[in-house]
């Protein structure tokens, strides 16, 4: 049943979200996966971080971005923006949250901006956190590869053939999709310049990630030495643990 405690799927106007609401939840968590991989995320991140979130008593919601995971639709930039809008407005309203922080993972993390135009927002507004999100640069030096690699056809579609490697495979971990995962994939170059736009001037509060990565914002979570995807357990369950914390303290 829509709306009530336990796992299910809730109706949007774009893609379903996939919800565990234990009872009583007063705060969500809506995730925002990269362009490229799903609502599962990548090493099941997404799902291990829902769960965890759920286990602490706060509602976590996840979706696919059109074009990506089951989503059958095209893959736009103004679409996304428009998933993550609709989203933050159903958690309010229809699980009558009373704030809703924002996690979103890699070159996802372009559309942090899109809670604001979330009707609901201005009364629900939690945290908005990014995960290893990638500098714009990276960005289009991936979709300079792309192009010299042969991967962009006439019309602008970057399709990838085989597994990445080398330069392109660490362009393409680092906007937060796993390389070896993502043979056949199919996105508009112009979705891909949206999202380095969208990540130029950081809207988001905690930035969490390697301690490699150039961190944007005063505030950090460091989980990990190196790896942007945190392939490993260990990191994923550190990741898991400090957000849970951070999440359930608010604005504090």
């Amino acid at each position: 049943m829509e709306g009530a405690a336990g796992t299910g799927l809730w109706s949007t106007a774009y893609e379903p979200l996939l919800v565990d609401a234990p009872p009583g939840a007063e705060t969500g968590v809506l995730f925002v996966h990269a362009p490229g991989e799903n609502r599962t995320g990548g090493n099941y991140l997404f799902a291990g971080l829902a769960r965890a979130m759920a286990a602490e008593g706060m509602l976590a919601a996840r979706f696919d971005l059109a074009g990506c995971g089951e989503s059958l639709r095209e893959p736009e930039f103004e679409v996304w923006e428009a998933q993550v809008a609709d989203a933050l407005d159903l958690l309010a309203t229809r699980a009558g949250l009373r704030r809703v922080h924002v996690v979103a993972r890699g070159a996802g993390a372009a559309l942090l901006p899109a809670a604001s135009r979330s009707v609901a927002w201005p009364r629900v507004a939690g945290l908005r956190v990014a995960l290893s999100p990638p500098l714009p640069r990276t960005l289009l030096d991936l979709l300079d590869l792309l192009d010299l690699g042969g991967h962009v056809d006439d019309s602008g579609e970057v399709t990838v053939r085989g597994v990445p490697s080398g330069a392109l495979a660490a362009c393409w971990a680092a906007a937060g999709v796993e390389p070896n995962l993502i043979g056949g994939l199919s996105l508009p170059t112009a979705a891909l310049r949206a999202c380095a736009a969208g990540l130029a001037r950081p809207a988001w509060d905690v930035e969490a990630g390697a301690a490699t990565q150039p961190f944007r914002v005063p505030e950090r979570i460091v989980v990990t030495e190196a790896d942007p995807l945190l392939r490993l357990q260990a990191a994923r369950i550190a990741l898991a643990a400090l957000l849970t914390r951070r999440l359930s303290q608010g604005e504090s």
